[in-house]
């Protein structure tokens, strides 16, 4: 069984795969070191609240989602993401991304 600082490390690694920020664009973002940032997505060590706070920040979330001990990002929290990102001017004014996520979604729609 996991510890809750395994799991918070897991939830902070996976939002920020989710966002496609490496290790160590976080560290810079934060101010802390990549191996601090790898401690921490580990689970080998907890940092402050006020670096959980910032991370949320970097990471465009609410401090909680960080403590979402399930296995699974909620899917409201991933729709509500989707959506966000379907809203920016790169994906929503671009025919063509739109078409690629439109197919994806019919192919999701016919599985």
């Amino acid at each position: 069984m996991l510890s809750s600082k395994e799991k918070i490390g897991r939830n902070i690694k996976k939002l920020r795969v989710l966002k496609n920020i490496s290790q160590e664009k976080l560290a810079e973002l934060l101010g802390i070191s990549t191996p601090a940032i790898s401690n921490i997505e580990n689970g080998k060590t907890l940092t402050s609240l006020q670096t959980l706070e910032n991370m949320a920040a970097a990471l465009g979330v609410q401090l909680y989602e960080l403590f979402l001990f399930n296995n699974e990002i909620k899917e409201d929290i991933l729709f509500k993401k989707l959506s966000e990102n379907i809203e920016k001017p790169e994906i929503k004014n671009n025919a063509e991304k739109l078409l690629i996520l439109y197919r994806i979604s019919e192919n999701l729609l016919n599985d």
